[in-house]
């Protein structure tokens, strides 16, 4: 990994269901709802980031991105339900 000094870039989730897992890099970071109102990002460091947001009952969703420094993005999900069949 790249070290930056104190550059960060900021991550926001919105969608649903507002309960489902965040996690990033294989660590759980918290709750959807949690990143998606003023001043409520997840700071990250510049570079490569595996995202996936999951919750019981409910489809996965996963991504990789890659931040620069001081970028802003948000990531809007809407997990489906699991059809049971």
């Amino acid at each position: 990994h790249v070290r930056y000094r104190n550059e960060t870039a900021q991550l926001k989730s919105a969608g649903g269901p507002e309960r489902a897992a965040v996690v990033v890099d294989e660590q759980y970071v918290g709750h959807v709802d949690q990143f998606d109102g003023m001043g409520q990002g997840l700071l990250l460091t510049p570079g490569k980031h595996h995202i996936s947001v999951s919750m019981p009952g409910y489809q996965s969703f996963e991504t990789e991105i890659t931040l620069r420094p001081y970028q802003k993005l948000k990531i809007r999900t809407k997990l489906m339900r699991n059809v049971r069949g």
